[in-house]
């Protein structure tokens, strides 16, 4: 974190911030990251068969790619730069230097393509900011990925928040963001959302915190963590859990250590946790 402040020393261009955490935080994960799988911005691109272009069907770029180029040769590589295709994918990352989200409304007053919601008067509306730019790149990954998208760890990562996370809650539990961006199935959204110091959130087919989930196959769920003041390291340990867990498990396809990452000795963390409509098929006996 003090890297994430060190550099509005030298600068406070938005691009160049931007750059520099998206590099610093490739920089964090590959310390997580087994040897043989690479990070790097870029691409998931498959070859269309209808026109035989590979552009045709493309995710948004990627802030961090976790990929195995010995698995599937890439398409396009650069010192920094990747196009890869799903086969290869083990992990994908959002970066971005604040979360935000709020209401944008219809210059027209009216509810239109590009805004989908409806207000109470009739006007229409959409939800914007950085927080659903970062959905919609992850959607765009899983939409290409598709069956090769199974065990891919997904995650939105932010150094700062500048809205109450309970409005994310409130715009699924209304049925907002499903139809704005088109969303069917819980897997098309990030498992893991984190902002260093403040919180940690999980979009789940599952309660986080049974032991034994009761699964509703129409239902999927937002789990919430909060830091507290003794214990404010815990959300960036949690998302780095989740992330080592599951490339590890795709990789090796054993299952993780309950305790090592896992364990938090006597941290003190707000929780919070509750379903949502939302398709979870294809989980219900995990």
């Amino acid at each position: 974190m003090l890297d994430f402040e060190k550099i509005t020393l030298f600068t406070d261009h938005p691009t160049s911030l931007g750059s520099f955490r998206e590099r610093r935080l490739r920089q964090f994960l590959k310390e997580f990251t087994p040897k043989q799988l690479s990070v790097e911005s870029g691409f998931v691109s498959t070859w269309a068969p209808e026109t035989g272009r590979i552009s045709d069907s493309q995710s948004k770029q990627i802030d961090c790619l976790i990929f195995d180029s010995n698995r599937r040769q890439a398409l396009l590589q650069t010192d920094d730069f990747v196009i890869v295709e799903p086969e290869a994918i083990y992990a994908a990352v959002e970066v971005k230097s604040s979360l935000s989200f709020y209401h944008e409304k219809s210059p027209t007053g009216k509810v239109n393509e590009q805004y989908p919601l409806s207000e109470y008067d009739g006007g229409g509306y959409r939800w914007g900011g950085t927080f659903v730019e970062a959905l919609r790149n992850i959607i765009s990954l899983s939409n290409i990925m598709g069956p090769n998208g199974a065990g891919v760890f997904k995650g939105i990562f932010a150094y700062s928040l500048n809205f109450d996370w309970r409005n994310v809650y409130h715009a699924f539990d209304n049925d907002e963001l499903q139809r704005q961006l088109q969303i069917e199935h819980i897997d098309q959204l990030p498992q893991a959302i984190c902002v260093p110091g403040s919180l940690f959130m999980s979009l789940s087919p599952h309660d986080l915190f049974e032991s034994a989930p009761h699964h509703d196959a129409s239902t999927s769920f937002l789990n919430y963590i909060g830091t507290t003041e003794t214990s404010p390291a815990y959300p960036l340990q949690f998302f780095t859990t989740f992330y080592t867990n599951q490339v590890n498990v795709k990789l090796t396809g054993r299952m993780p250590d309950a305790h090592g990452l896992f364990s938090a000795n006597d941290a003190t963390v707000k929780i919070w946790s509750h379903h949502f409509d939302l398709n979870s098929r294809g989980y219900e006996d995990q």
